[in-house]
């Protein structure tokens, strides 16, 4: 199969294929026991997952775009 005809193909599956399903949905709101990660976050890491998911939300990037909300620090993008 050529690229072409394999984006053409992956491009009809979206439709049918919703991101949020109904397995997926049942964990929004879920609230978990907090977990200790082993090793810190390293900010330039979040900024690079935040751009490779395409989410450009400044939350994730810089000091002044926290200010005023409850987190003291840039916060890591969420994952799935």
């Amino acid at each position: 199969m050529c690229y072409d005809a394999a984006i053409d193909f992956l491009h009809s599956l979206l439709p049918s294929m919703p991101r949020l399903t109904e397995e997926i949905r049942k964990y929004i709101g879920m609230e978990t026991d907090l977990q200790f990660a082993c090793d810190p976050v390293e900010r330039g890491a979040v900024r690079r997952y935040a751009q490779a998911i395409m989410d450009p939300d400044p939350i994730y990037m810089w000091d002044e775009a926290v200010r005023g909300t409850r987190y003291a620090k840039p916060v890591a993008a969420a994952t799935a």
